[in-house]
This record gives structure tokens, C-alpha cells and sequence, in this order.
């Protein structure tokens, strides 16, 4: 039997901090001190764009939970050459893997602070920026995305969870192929909130772009590496959000969608 699913998709804005106070007025975000965490991010630091000669070639370093290049890492270079930015002429980018493992986060850290990088794009959510922050507290350190794994599919299972939602996590997104599966094989109509995941056989997802975020975060680096304050640049929200429905994903596990539900989406796979 088709079941069929609420067609009241909605959608809030957050404003979330983690360690150091921010201040939240109507739509805008005003740093105080410390270190804040929300959609991008900035750690305050030294600009180092500042007395630096002019034929010197910055050094950046990216971290990041996956196993290598992937499309976050290239949604960067992509936002960075929009900006004049080009890998191994203008710009020298250090790399470091954590491979779905968040406990590597601290030495990748301090590998980057090591080599004396003029400024860390933190990626893996919370735990890679925190492990940044914590290696260093003046090379400014830029995160495009943030979250952390809310609940259990075991503890769903056991009480008989309808539907499930998915929050951000960078294990998660490393590992997102086996958790698709899972909740495939639970048979539990899941919504995540990164497109990714639907791409390959969720159901659906409402959230940020992630891509567009990394792209996004080019637009920090460029503007630290000219010799921008990062204490005195906003805090961006994510302004782009899209529904992704996946209509195989739906009639494996017996799901109706509802017209208005299909036409509200940003992207329908087939």
C-alpha cells in the first residue's frame, strides 16, 4: 500500500553558536570575540595579508573528512578561480585527509599550523573547526560547513519511527553510501538535509547546498589573503536552499508524493 507523505515542507533559519557569544540581530550576526560557528565561519587571527610582499605566494591549507579530492574540495577551486585565485600559480593549497576519521582532525591541524600556512578552510563540520581553533588561535581559519549527528538508526528502529531526519555530520557525509543502505533496509522514509545524499538513492533532502558552501567559502579566502580583519567580516547564513526528491528512492518504499511536493522541488531524480 502507497503511503503518503505530508506536503507541508517548511523551513526556519538558525542562528547557532559554539564556544566563544555571538550577538543575533534580525538577519544579521555580529561577532563579538573568539571563535563562532555558523554556515561560514571565521575564527579571529592576524590578517596575513598584512606585510606580506606582493610577489609572495599565499599557502592555504584545506582539511577535510573525505579521503581526497571530491566536489566541496572543487566547489573551493572553482570559487577561488572565480576570484583570480589559480592553484599552483596565485595560490598554493596544502591538503590533508582525515578519510572518515574525525579523530584525525587534531594532528592534521597542527601538520597545517606547521607548516605555517597563511589560512586553514576547516571543513569536516564542528569537529575539524574546533580541532583547528584549538591548534591555533591566530592563523585565521575559515569553515564552510557545521554539524554534528543527532540520534541513532537503532534507537529509530526500536521506537518504530515513522520517517527519519538526517541531520549534517561529517561522518555521515563520509560514510553516506552505507547509511543509505541502512535506512533502505529499514524501510524508513528518510530526509537529509545535504542533496548528496539523495543523489545516491535517499529520498529526499531539504537543506543547504554544500557545494555552493564551499564555493561560498572562496569568498573568505579572498578577501583574508588581500588583507581583510577576519574579526570585523559578517558572519553568512545560507541564503540557497534546495529540495531534492529522489522518485525511485519513493516507490521502493511504497511513498506518495504529493503534485504540490514534486513541484516545490529544486531537483527530481528519476
Amino acid at each position: 500500500m502507497m503511503r503518503p507523505l505530508r506536503s507541508d515542507v517548511a523551513a526556519g533559519a538558525m542562528c547557532d553558536a559554539v564556544v566563544a557569544p555571538t550577538e543575533c540581530r534580525g538577519d544579521s550576526m555580529t561577532l563579538r570575540r573568539g571563535f563562532v560557528i555558523a554556515g561560514l565561519a571565521l575564527v579571529l587571527g592576524a590578517s596575513p595579508a598584512a606585510g606580506q610582499s606582493s610577489s609572495r605566494i599565499p599557502r592555504i591549507g584545506y582539511m577535510s573528512a573525505d579521503s581526497g579530492p571530491n566536489p566541496l574540495s572543487e566547489a573551493l577551486l572553482r570559487g577561488l578561480s572565480e576570484r583570480g585565485w589559480v592553484e599552483g600559480q596565485s595560490i598554493v593549497i596544502e591538503y590533508r585527509w582525515a578519510a572518515g576519521r574525525p579523530d584525525r582532525y587534531p594532528v592534521l591541524a597542527a601538520e597545517l599550523v606547521g607548516l605555517r600556512v597563511d589560512l586553514i578552510v576547516a571543513g569536516g563540520g564542528t569537529p575539524g573547526a574546533l580541532a583547528a581553533q584549538r591548534a591555533t588561535s591566530v592563523i585565521p581559519i575559515v569553515t564552510p560547513i557545521t554539524g554534528d549527528p543527532v540520534g541513532a538508526l537503532d534507537a529509530a528502529k526500536r521506537a518504530r519511527a515513522d520517517a527519519l531526519i538526517v541531520l549534517a555530520s561529517s561522518v555521515f557525509n563520509t560514510q553516506r553510501m552505507r547509511l543509505v543502505n541502512l535506512v533502505a533496509r529499514q524501510r524508513l522514509p528518510a530526509m537529509y538535509e545535504h542533496r548528496l545524499f539523495v543523489v545516491d538513492g535517499g529520498l529526499m533532502s531539504y537543506g543547504p547546498d554544500p557545494v555552493d558552501l564551499n564555493r561560498r567559502a572562496a569568498v573568505y579566502v579572498d578577501k583574508i589573503l588581500k588583507g581583510a580583519k577576519p574579526g570585523e567580516l559578517p558572519i553568512e547564513q545560507p541564503t540557497k536552499f534546495d529540495l531534492v526528491i529522489n522518485l525511485k528512492a519513493a516507490n521502493a518504499l511504497g511513498v506518495t508524493l504529493p503534485p504540490a511536493v514534486l513541484a516545490r522541488a529544486t531537483e527530481v531524480v528519476r
